[in-house]
C-alpha cells in the first residue's frame, strides 16, 4: 500500500500476499510464545482467499514486525456471543460474507521488539481506510485481557476487573489501546479463545463504528457500559467592556 521513512529506515505497509506466509508464521512464533500450536500455513493464507483487500502487513527494514487479518461479516453474526473458532471458521475465515456490513478483526500481532514503531496504529488505520473505502458500518474485536492473571483474585469476575480498568483503578494497555483508538464495550466474550491464559479465556467483546455511517447505527449498537466518560471541549472566553449607551452599541457594531 505504502512505503514511509522512520528515522531513516523504510517503514512498508501493504497488503498480505502469498510471499509472507513464513514470515507470518515465525512472528507469531514470537508474538505469541504461549500458543500451545502453531498456525497451519493452510489457515494463514486462507483469508487472503476470501478477503485479500482486508489483510495487512508492515515491514520494517525489510523484517516482518506486524500483521493483521480480518474477514467481512453480518452485524448479526458479528454482534452476538461467540468463540474465537466459531467465528473464525478455526481460523479459516470460512464465515467471509463478500456482502457483510462489519469488519471483523480475526488476529492483530506485532513483534514485541518494534513496539515504539506504532505498528498496531498503523495497522488499525488501515482497517479503518478500508471500511471507509468499502463503506463498512464499523469493525468488531474480542480484546484480550493480557493482565488480568495478575488480578484475577481480587476482581472474582471480569465484567469486575472491566470496571476497575475503566476507572483506572489497574492497567489492561491493549484494552486502553481500544478505548483510545474509538471502540466501544459490547459485552463480555466467555470461554472466547482457549489460548488465552493471561485472560482466562475470556474477552472484551468492542466495536468501532464508521463515522460515515454511524447515525443510522448508534442507537441499536450502544455499548452496555455507557457512553464515552470524556468529552473534550474547546471554549474561548471574549474580553468585555462595559457600555454606557445605546450610540456605543452602535458605534462599535461599526467599527468605529
Amino acid at each position: 500500500m505504502k512505503s514511509e521513512s522512520q528515522k531513516g529506515a523504510l517503514v512498508e505497509l501493504r497488503n498480505t500476499v502469498a510471499r509472507d506466509v513464513n514470515d507470518i508464521a515465525e512472528l507469531l512464533k514470537i508474538a505469541r510464545p504461549s500458543l500451545e500450536k502453531e498456525y497451519p500455513l493452510d489457515s494463514l493464507r486462507a483469508p487472503m482467499q476470501h478477503y485479500p483487500e482486508g489483510q495487512f502487513v508492515v515491514y520494517y527494514e525489510g523484517k516482518l514486525v506486524g500483521y493483521c487479518s480480518t474477514f467481512r461479516i453480518s452485524k448479526e453474526l458479528a454482534f452476538r456471543k461467540h468463540t474465537w473458532d466459531e467465528i473464525t471458521g478455526y481460523g479459516f475465515a470460512s464465515l467471509h460474507d463478500p456482502f457483510g456490513d462489519y469488519m471483523y478483526s480475526m488476529d492483530l500481532c506485532v513483534h514485541p521488539d518494534y513496539q515504539d514503531l506504532k505498528i498496531e496504529s498503523r495497522l488499525e488505520r488501515a482497517r479503518k481506510h478500508l471500511c471507509h473505502d468499502q463503506g463498512l458500518k464499523g469493525i468488531v474485536v474480542a480484546g484480550k485481557l493480557t493482565n488480568y492473571w495478575r488480578h484475577c483474585k481480587r476482581y472474582a469476575t471480569v465484567k469486575e476487573y472491566l470496571h476497575a480498568v475503566l476507572s483506572h483503578e489497574v492497567i489492561e494497555p491493549e484494552l486502553s489501546n481500544k478505548l483510545q483508538a474509538h471502540f466501544h464495550i459490547l459485552d463480555v466474550l466467555e470461554d472466547y479463545n482457549s489460548g488465552h491464559d493471561e485472560s482466562h479465556k475470556q474477552a472484551i467483546h468492542l466495536v468501532w463504528h464508521n463515522p460515515a455511517t454511524m447515525e443510522q447505527q448508534i442507537s441499536s449498537t450502544a455499548p452496555v457500559f455507557g457512553l464515552p466518560r470524556m468529552v473534550r471541549l474547546s471554549l474561548i472566553q471574549y474580553k468585555q467592556r462595559k457600555i454606557d449607551s445605546f450610540d456605543r452599541i452602535l458605534s462599535i457594531l461599526q467599527g468605529k
